[in-house]
Parts: C-alpha cells; sequence; structure tokens
C-alpha cells in the first residue's frame, strides 16, 4: 500500500473478507488444516485459496524491506545483512469455527516425536540439470529459500530464477571459494547445505543458551528448557537430512527462535518453539505451500506460512478461530484453544499481549492493537460460553493494551494502531476494532471498554469522509485506494456497525460505497472520472 511515499503491508489481502464477525467455516470454505495425532503424513489438506496472492507479491516485492535478525554467521560468510522483502500478512479476522484438531492434550505437554518421515536426503539436494537464470520452478523455490535462510537472498522465494537470484548464488559461491557462474550445480548445492548446516549450528546453540540464562533468571522451568531442547535438537537433526528449500526455511524459524534468545519466558519460549516445532514436522512430512495458508496445531492455534518466513504462529488468524468455535458451542475445541492461548500471553502490568515473532516492515517481534480487540472479543465469548470467569478476566486484560499502547489520539477521538511500531490510520483495522470491542463491551460491562469505544467511533465519524474518494474507498487515510477486497470488507464492516448501533451514518455510508462497487467494471478501483 502506498502512503506518502512509502511501500507499506497491509496486513490482509483480497481473498480474506468473503466471511461474517463469527464464521470461519473449515468444512465449506477450505481455510485451514488439520492433521491427525497418530500419523502426521496421513494429515487432512484443506488448502486456503488466496485468489490475489501474485497481484500482492507484484505491488510489495520491490518495496515492502525488513532486516531478519543479525546473524553472525552470515555476516561472515557474505558481508551481508538479513534484508528480507516481507509477504503481505494474510490475515483471517474473526471467522472461528473448523474441525479443531483432535481431542488431546496440549502440545506444550507433550514430548516431539522421535521420528517423522523426511521428504529427502543429502542426496537430494539437486536432482535434474544445474540450475541458471531463467529457470522456473519448485527447485528454484528451494535455493532461493536456502539463500535467503542464510540471509543472502532478498527476495521473498518465487520460483523464478532472475537477477536477485543469481546475484546471491553468485556472491556465495566466491564466498565459498566456487566458480562464481551464477548457476546451481551439485557443488554449490552441497556448499549451500554445509552453510545452512553450520548456521544451525550457530543459531541452536544461540537458542540453548537462552534457555539456559532463563532457568538460571527463573523465567522459566527447567522441565520445559529440556523438552525445548529436545526440539532443537530434533530440528537440527532434521535439518541435516531435508531437501534443500525445507531446510532454507527451517533455518529461517530457527534464527527467528534464537533472534529472541535473550527475552525467553515461559509464554514466550511455549510460542517460539512450538512454532518451530510445528516448522520441522511440517516441512519434514509433505511438499511446502506455495502461497500463505493456515494450518491448525494439535491444540488449536493457527500458524500461517508465509513464503520468506515458513510458518509462523498468528495471534490474529487464533482468535478468529476461538470467536467461531465459541459461537460454534464447541466447548472442548473452545476450552483447549483458549487456554492454549492465554498460555502464550506475554504479562505486564496486569495485561496480556500477543506478540508476532518475526520482521514485517519494522523490528522482529511487534504486536497489534486489531490482534488484541479481536482478542478481547473472542476471550470474552470463550468465557461466557464456558462460564469461566478466568477466561473473562483474559479478556480485560488483552483489551487494557489497546488504551495503554496501542491506539493514539486522531482526530478528537481514538484510532487503533494495527501494528504497534506504526501510526498508519487503517481503515478496516479500525472498523474491525469497533465491532470486536463493541462486542466485549456488551459482554463484560466495562466501563473502560466503553469509552474507548466512544473514541474509536468518533475519530471514525469524523474521518470517514476523508476515505471517501467519490467513487472508492482508501485503505489508510491519504494513502491509496484499498483493493477490491479491503473495500467490500469496508462495507461489510460499515453494515455491522450499523446492525449493533443503529446509526445511520455507518449504513448509509456502507449503501454508497456499494454502489461504487457496483458501477466499477469487474470491481476494480480506479480514478474517479
Amino acid at each position: 500500500m502506498q502512503h506518502r511515499g512509502v511501500v507499506e503491508p497491509p496486513l490482509f489481502t483480497d481473498d480474506d473478507f468473503a466471511w461474517d464477525d463469527a464464521s470461519w467455516e473449515e468444512a465449506t470454505t477450505g481455510r485451514a488444516e488439520t492433521r491427525p495425532v497418530a500419523s502426521r503424513p496421513a494429515r487432512t489438506r484443506r488448502r486456503r485459496e488466496t485468489r490475489t496472492f501474485a497481484g500482492d507479491l507484484a505491488r510489495l516485492r520491490d518495496g515492502v524491506g525488513s532486516r531478519l535478525a543479525a546473524l553472525p554467521t552470515v555476516a561472515l560468510l557474505a558481508g551481508l545483512g538479513g534484508l528480507v522483502v516481507v509477504l503481505v500478512l494474510v490475515t483471517v479476522l474473526v471467522r472461528g469455527g473448523g474441525t479443531g484438531g483432535p481431542e488431546q492434550a496440549e502440545p506444550e505437554a507433550q514430548a516431539p516425536a522421535a521420528s517423522r518421515p523426511v521428504r529427502g536426503a543429502p542426496t537430494d539436494l539437486l536432482t535434474g540439470p544445474p540450475l541458471g537464470h531463467g529457470d522456473r520452478g519448485a527447485g528454484v523455490r528451494g535455493v532461493q529459500a536456502a539463500l535467503a535462510g542464510l540471509g543472502l537472498y532478498t527476495g521473498v522465494p518465487d520460483a523464478d530464477y532472475g537477477d536477485g537470484t543469481a546475484a546471491a548464488v553468485a556472491s556465495f559461491q566466491r564466498d565459498q571459494g566456487l566458480a562464481a557462474d551464477a548457476v546451481l550445480g551439485p557443488s554449490t548445492a552441497e556448499a549451500l547445505a554445509r552453510a545452512l548446516d553450520e548456521f544451525a549450528v550457530t543459531e541452536a546453540a544461540a537458542a540453548a543458551r537462552g534457555l539456559d540464562e532463563a532457568v538460571r533468571a527463573r523465567r522459566l522451568p527447567a522441565g520445559e528448557a529440556r523438552r525445548y531442547r529436545s526440539i532443537l535438537a530434533a530440528a537440527r537433526e532434521d535439518l541435516e537430512r531435508l531437501p534443500l528449500d525445507a531446510r532454507g526455511y527451517l533455518a529461517i524459524v530457527l534464527g527467528h527462535v534464537s533472534a529472541q534468545a535473550a527475552d525467553y519466558d515461559r509464554p514466550r519460549a511455549l510460542s517460539l518453539f512450538g512454532m518451530l516445532e510445528e516448522n520441522r514436522q511440517r516441512l519434514a512430512s509433505g511438499p511446502l505451500p506455495a502461497r500463505p495458508r493456515d494450518v491448525v496445531g494439535d491444540d488449536g492455534v493457527v500458524y500461517r506460512f508465509f513464503p520468506a518466513h515458513g510458518f509462523q504462529v498468528h495471534p490474529l488468524a487464533s482468535f478468529a478461530r476461538l470467536n467461531g468455535l465459541a459461537k460454534g458451542g464447541r466447548r472442548a475445541a473452545t476450552e483447549r484453544l483458549a487456554k492454549a492461548l492465554v498460555a502464550r500471553a506475554v504479562p505486564s502490568s496486569g495485561m496480556l499481549t500477543w506478540e508476532y515473532y518475526f520482521p514485517f516492515g519494522g523490528p522482529p517481534r511487534w504486536t497489534s492493537g486489531l490482534a488484541q480487540g479481536v482478542g478481547a472479543q473472542a476471550l470474552a465469548r470463550a468465557g461466557v460460553r464456558l462460564d469461566e470467569r478466568e477466561l473473562l478476566d483474559a479478556a480485560r486484560r488483552a483489551f487494557r493494551v489497546v488504551p495503554a499502547s496501542l491506539s493514539r489520539s486522531l482526530a478528537g477521538g481514538t484510532w487503533i494502531r494495527e501494528y504497534s511500531y506504526s501510526d498508519m490510520a487503517i481503515l478496516n483495522a479500525q472498523l474491525q476494532t469497533l465491532v470486536s470491542l463493541g462486542e466485549y463491551v456488551r459482554i463484560t460491562g466495562d466501563a473502560e471498554g466503553r469509552a474507548v469505544v466512544e473514541g474509536l467511533a468518533h475519530a471514525t465519524r469524523a474521518l470517514l469522509t476523508r476515505f471517501d474518494t467519490g467513487c472508492w474507498s482508501l485503505y489508510a487515510l491519504d494513502g491509496n485506494n484499498a483493493t477490491p477486497g479491503y473495500h467490500s470488507y469496508h462495507i461489510s464492516l460499515l453494515n455491522k456497525l450499523g446492525d449493533q448501533t443503529g446509526e445511520s451514518l455507518w449504513l448509509t455510508t456502507a449503501e454508497r460505497w456499494a454502489a461504487f462497487r457496483q458501477a466499477s467494471p469487474g470491481g476494480v478501483a480506479g480514478a474517479c472520472t
């Protein structure tokens, strides 16, 4: 999203909005993938289709950038930073529902599986002829993922052996004392695998030291630290025998995990090492997705695959799922996921915060006011469904982060910070937070929450016309036109607000913007005539 000369990463893309605020029906929309406990390779796949991924990638490929955590080994290899062009964070907001996985104990109470079927072996690193400029396909994406794992490839793995891939291969070859012909042959593939193994040793050692320090500082029980060390060891073992693409992604995630080593505590370690284990198992047992896709862990937590980052723990999508489970009356699945999410919340000053652990145009650890607002709604729903005061208390603690640090004053009212590191006024985040916190207040009667909702509504009323171009809606204040998916999402949320409050402004604006959509051929935003 272009915004005053800066490319900003939107949280959603066009295919995220064909749902209401309480329905994430996996059985009918194919949104998520769950796995049987006994045999991961035999898991049921329900692939999430994203119509506009290619368009989003084209818009963002050259503009959105962020650095991986500092990688000393990579610096020695390449003299480069770990710059990674960040792909769009495709997010399902308040969907819920789905199969929720089997009824069983949360995975943090289990040791990792001793062995899993593995897709490849070292001899499978490169099959067929060497790869070079102009080649396309899964093999190319494997090379890109491996180079990205080392911080040497600055793009999103897209299976296209273009100039960026060729330059990264040539740079790696020079550093390894190989002929810098920018062609990936057997010698370069083996050298790349060795470099990934060396990187994994360094990063796993850093993570292990972080676990040791967390135990010494009494931030983490020794028994939990032992379990996480076993996950590290299993990841190291698998990395040595995976195909090149899976090695690269496992290295990327291992880098994200080790980047937080100085701050491990119980919730962070649970999130980070659970994410590492999820990647280890997913990467070892099946073909990698070519686009963002959600998968559901054994405790119901949602992980989203990003071609630049592997499978990432996703608080917002997880709360989306919890919303639907609670509404659907699925008590066991609701309880399991709610407890898993509370266990992953970082407590501070009477508040609970859920964190993202990969760079997204900002720091390697960040939070979202939108996720906190949806979390407050989902936990309140779950608390009522299960009649558990602890979950209602968690909902209040989740909400309090919004006024404390994830919103700002604007237009005499309050605007949500979709990203903790950005003040960009994003319309869908504001409208969704109004919808979500409106329900949270109705459930809990929270007076502070009611005041925040009033402030959000005031700012939205004051600025809504500035999001109206006369023939379309804007994604962000003073930004570009919303994509067709965002525009439809704005309309849906305005209608929800009208239904919630009876306020005519929301309904008349929704009707006006719906007319824009009908007047635009093919639903494509364009310049007003």
